[in-house]
């Protein structure tokens, strides 16, 4: 599996929010955020945050 690297800045320890991977978990962890904010899942995210809107009174 090829591994993206892209060029911003992931928190890998946050210490006020309990954020703190281990040394040999941050590739994986890398990975799965970028999945997260691949710019061709938007339309997907976009169309989940709009039903997930909708079952929260005032949204």
């Amino acid at each position: 599996m090829k591994i993206y690297r892209p060029t911003c800045s992931v928190p890998i320890e946050y210490r006020r929010t309990g954020t703190e991977i281990a040394d040999n978990d941050v590739d994986d962890y890398l990975q799965e955020v970028y999945e997260k904010v691949n710019p061709a899942t938007w339309e997907q995210w976009k169309h989940e945050q709009k039903d997930f809107g909708g079952t929260k009174p005032g949204l």
